[in-house]
């Protein structure tokens, strides 16, 4: 075979393994029983990787490993997130061209940090498999943080999400990027020991595979802080209806306010009501007086007998003078008692007055939630509304409710496990609240994606998620990464909840929250220098 084929015969590979990687953190298809869509498969992450390691190993030249690195990363990258080009192309009026362009480049912009990764892996690695592994899995978690982290960070699809089922026990003690690196480790083991002719010997790395399947470390301890019943109200208003005034508006203005009334005669009446984010989405101001005085007396007069309610929304708040937030924003029956009492029953608006609880999202999503220097150009080619928001602060003060403190957080950022661990290290956050709109993504694998997402925080962290979402996945994960209850996707409807919410912190908690993900950089940059002094050492 001469060469032309043969490296034409491993791009093609490299290619297939790439988009079974991106599969692998939530299975697209579905197949029956055996196989649902949303799974996550840890076994055909390992196995994509490794036969990717094996044919990047017998490259030749750094130069050669970086072409075939990038091939493999930019394929996985651009099939994990091609659900972008339907927010930008079909919501967001970007030329079909132009947003599939849009979306590659972040794709290969992305997949430079592993091709870098792969050439210096072949310029540094030694002759003994294992050595050369730990290499491999050291320099794919420096690329893993450095796109985690740099530029705002763009995390999403890591390779540590593929493991949730197959190594949920090990999340609590490394988190995603810990148990990425032991993945990349054990992958990288296999593919070098394939690329030398090792075929009996690969068969140990899987035998540590299994072992640590099924001899995984205890999961920590945490305490339960008693029950909070909870309703997640999942609208499905599509993303091309969601601002028009005739349809979207006028659906969120009458369903949601449908379900807290209803929730105030419920026979078992819920502690909280969740809306997804944006549910309404006008600012405050913009919504008729008449409206907010409706419902509020309505909440403000419930009656004592049963528990209060509270209600808790995603909404922006803000204006043009003061800049704009993408928040949640609640208030309870006896909060509402106390402010329409105060202003002699009319509802005065005001976010941060009495018996109201804020949350202003802290980690902004780029183009969507604010606009990166030199972009405003790109921002203006697409007609999405608010797309510059102020920060909120990192660490925000739970809500007290029925004796649990509920912590808020939107979309995006249960993408950054290191940042909601300061919510939990330094609150006495017990739930944690999703509120999330991906009716820009259509139904597309993003929504299966992000509900892995969520069952890894959920371990990470020892906490509940009840997610409420517009479109899906609305969702109950308890503290050890079940998915108890969900309404299906892309369906209007309630999900009724009990919550067991849970103290104490999970040594990741504690590590990444005093430490950041300084340890897994340091590891690995010790790793790659003491590569190279042995490389050079023995005089390569």
């Amino acid at each position: 075979m001469n060469t032309r084929v043969r490296d034409s015969k491993a791009l093609l590979t490299l290619l297939v393994c790439g988009y079974l990687q991106a599969a692998a953190v939530a299975w697209p298809w579905p197949m029956g029983e055996w196989l649902q869509r949303g799974q996550a498969l840890g076994l055909l992450q390992l196995a994509a990787m490794a036969v990717a390691v094996a044919i990047i190993h017998r490259s030749t030249s750094p130069f050669q490993a970086a072409i075939r690195t990038g091939v493999f990363a930019s394929t996985w990258l651009l099939s994990s997130f091609a659900w972008l080009y339907v927010s930008m192309h079909e919501y967001g009026g970007l030329p079909s061209a132009a947003a599939a362009a849009a979306v590659w480049a972040l794709a290969c912009g992305l997949a430079v940090y592993y091709a870098t990764a792969g050439a210096l892996y072949v310029r540094w690695r030694g002759q003994h498999p294992l050595a050369a592994a730990v290499l491999f899995a050291a320099l794919w978690t420096l690329a893993e943080l450095a796109r985690g982290q740099w530029l705002t960070g763009f995390p999403w699809g890591a390779i540590g999400y593929a493991q949730v089922d197959l190594w949920g026990d090990w999340l609590p003690w490394l988190g995603v990027y810990g148990v990425g690196a032991v993945a990349a480790g054990l992958a990288a083991w296999m593919g070098v020991m394939w690329a030398h002719g090792k075929r009996t010997a690969t068969l140990w790395a899987w035998a540590v595979v299994v072992l640590m399947a099924t001899v995984s470390p205890p999961l920590p301890t945490t305490e339960s802080t008693g029950q909070l019943r909870a309703w997640l109200l999942q609208g499905n208003i599509g993303q091309d209806q969601k601002f028009n005034q005739q349809t979207g508006i006028q659906a969120a203005l009458s369903w949601y306010p449908e379900q807290w009334l209803a929730a105030l005669d419920a026979p078992e009446r819920p502690d909280l009501v969740v809306t997804p984010e944006t549910a309404i989405p006008l600012l405050p101001q913009q919504i008729p007086t008449d409206w907010w005085r409706e419902h509020l007396q309505a909440l403000g007069n419930a009656s004592d007998a049963g528990p209060e309610v509270h209600w808790m929304s995603g909404m922006p708040l803000g204006s043009a003078e003061d800049g704009y937030t993408n928040s949640v924003w609640g208030m309870g029956s006896r909060g509402a008692r106390q402010r329409l009492a105060a202003n002699g029953g009319e509802p005065v608006w005001d976010p941060s007055g009495t018996g109201a609880y804020r949350y202003d999202k802290h980690h902004l999503v780029p183009m969507g939630e604010f606009i990166p220097p030199l972009f405003r150009w790109f921002i203006e080619l697409m007609n999405i509304p608010l797309g510059d928001f102020e920060r909120g602060a990192l660490v925000q003060a739970p809500w007290r409710i029925q004796g649990q403190d509920v912590a808020a957080h939107i979309c995006f950022e249960d993408v950054f496990g290191e940042e909601l661990a300061q919510t939990v290290a330094n609150t006495p956050a017990s739930v944690l609240v999703n509120v999330s709109n991906l009716a820009w993504f259509g139904g597309t694998i993003a929504l299966d994606q992000h509900l892995n997402i969520a069952r890894v925080r959920a371990l990470e962290l020892g906490r509940p998620i009840v997610r409420s979402t517009n479109t899906g996945a609305t969702a109950h994960i308890d503290h050890r990464g079940r998915v108890l209850a969900r309404l299906p996707h892309q369906t209007r409807g309630v999900l009724a909840v009990t919550v067991e919410g849970r103290s104490g912190q999970t040594p990741y908690v504690r590590w990444v929250s005093a430490l950041g993900l300084w340890p897994l950089w340091l590891w690995a940059l010790a790793v790659l220098g003491l590569s190279i002094w042995a490389r050079q050492r023995n005089g390569g």
